[in-house]
């Protein structure tokens, strides 16, 4: 899952979020294919598990909430 952050610089930059470690690199070969230098993910975490809403689809709100935790560390 990919999200926007707010960046001082930049306005907001994109974060990706994975479940799996083995995911990494095709994640990044896929992105590396499609997308340009500067519209890179700032950064990967990988999750143990992909937090979700009640309704059963990826909640984006929390997954940006651990992005900004992970970065702060």
């Amino acid at each position: 899952m990919v999200v926007g952050l707010p960046d001082q610089d930049c306005g907001e930059l994109p974060w990706a979020a994975v479940c799996a470690e083995s995911a990494l690199p095709r994640v990044m070969d896929g992105l590396n294919a499609r997308l340009s230098r500067n519209e890179l993910p700032a950064g990967i975490l990988r999750l143990d598990a992909m937090p979700m809403t009640g309704s059963g689809k990826p909640d984006k709100q929390a997954v940006k909430g651990l992005i900004r935790q992970w970065r702060r560390v």
